[in-house]
Order: C-alpha cells, then structure tokens, then sequence
C-alpha cells in the first residue's frame, strides 16, 4: 500500500493544478466493505500528502489508518 500511495502521488503530480489556497495535494487509498447484504461503506485505508508545487517532493507525508486495515475481511472470512 504504501508504494501504491506514493506511486500515485508522482502520478498524479501536475503543476497546473489548483489548491485552492492549499499547496498540498491529497491522495486517499480506499475500498468498499459491506458489513452487511445491502449494506455498503467505504473504508479509508491510507493517505499521502505532497507538494503542489514542487515536481521532486522529499516531504512527503504518507499515514495508514491501522485501525481502518484491522477491519477488512480476512481470506477465511471470505470462505463463509
């Protein structure tokens, strides 16, 4: 997850665009659980943070949400 987050924050990398007051640029990683038959939630997994306005960021400001990871369902879960 975390080279996917910062393969996505160089990706996504553009000097055209807008911060709207904002210099930084913000990539969620999430997925969909569904806790129930009907029942959809997203589940934020992880974030990046990066410059707007430099192309070579060394500050990069990557964060997982643990407690968000504990709650996606394991492969035997799944089997039920």
């Amino acid at each position: 997850m975390i080279a996917t987050l910062r393969q996505a924050s160089d990706d996504l990398y553009s000097p055209g665009r807008l911060g709207l007051g904002k210099n930084r640029l913000t990539i969620r990683l999430r997925t969909v659980i569904h806790p129930e038959e009907g029942v959809s939630v997203p589940l934020y997994l992880g974030e990046v943070q990066r410059s707007l306005t430099q192309r070579e960021d060394n500050g990069l400001k990557l964060q997982l949400f643990p407690e968000n990871l504990a709650q996606l369902p394991t492969p035997t879960d799944l089997e039920e």
